[in-house]
């Protein structure tokens, strides 16, 4: 890929995103913040990729792929009003199908093409199909590790704001003061993930996405984590008292310090 395609790709999904620009201030505001976090998600595609040592080609499509991971959200949004996968459709399979007829992807070689929409479509599975190989598998696992930078990112400045008090409207289940569950720390240690469906406190949902380190692909994604402080950050909204959780933050953080 050369870099003239890459602005163009970048302009096309400017275009794209403008059709669904809403009267509405509070929904043309999710939207926007779908937009600022593919910005973001694309600036860490091309860092990542360009931390790795890849080719000037690689690097564009890495960053193309960072554009237009979340290009099904829009739709999703504007059919269900709601990002929740759950209860309305998978966002990377609506990715995938809208680029496979998206006119700007035409210029590419088909093996460009099919990396991306690879790339697209499993950037949210719950783990990497074993039939991808090659660069459709290295562009999925950069993708994956560039989307989990940037909702920490998202998390600490939610954190920072107000103490997330979003979180319970995306997981309704979640009671904002109740203690960290024992079962989510025994899931942790002993699968190294665990299901948004079994998150009742905010302590638990910061412990599965710490929990998120187990599934890094890359050593520049793990430098991150250790130079942004993000453990850390976190770290400071979880009780000090429970050495249960103790236990289980320090074995994460020795997981990072190993794979930096």
């Amino acid at each position: 890929m050369e870099a003239s395609t890459l602005k163009q790709i970048k302009t096309a999904f400017g275009d794209y995103v403008k059709d669904f620009v809403h009267d509405d201030p509070q929904q043309h505001r999710c939207y926007e913040v779908k937009v600022e976090h593919t910005e973001r998600v694309a600036r860490e595609m091309r860092g990542l990729a360009t931390a790795l040592g890849w080719s000037e080609s690689e690097i564009y499509i890495a960053e193309t792929v960072g554009w237009l991971h979340d290009i099904g959200r829009f739709s999703q949004f504007q059919e269900f009003g709601s990002f929740n996968d759950f209860d309305t459709i998978n966002h990377g399979q609506r990715g995938c199908e809208v680029l496979e007829s998206w006119e700007p992807l035409t210029s590419l070689t088909e093996e460009e093409r099919q990396v991306i929409l690879a790339a697209v479509r499993h950037h949210n599975c719950k783990s990497i199909p074993q039939h991808l190989h090659g660069q459709a598998l290295a562009m999925t696992r950069l993708i994956r590790d560039a989307d989990k930078l940037d909702i920490y990112h998202i998390v600490a400045k939610e954190l920072k704001e107000d103490g997330f008090q979003a979180l319970p409207r995306m997981l309704p289940q979640v009671n904002m003061d109740a203690p960290i569950s024992p079962d989510v720390i025994e899931i942790i240690k002993r699968d190294h993930v665990c299901a948004y469906s079994q998150i009742q406190s905010l302590g638990d949902c910061l412990l599965l996405q710490m929990a998120w380190v187990y599934n890094i692909n890359y050593r520049p994604t793990f430098q991150a984590i250790q130079q942004r402080s993000i453990i850390e950050n976190l770290v400071t909204h979880l009780p000090n008292d429970n050495p249960d959780v103790n236990e289980l933050v320090q074995d994460i953080r020795d997981y990072v310090e190993i794979h930096a």
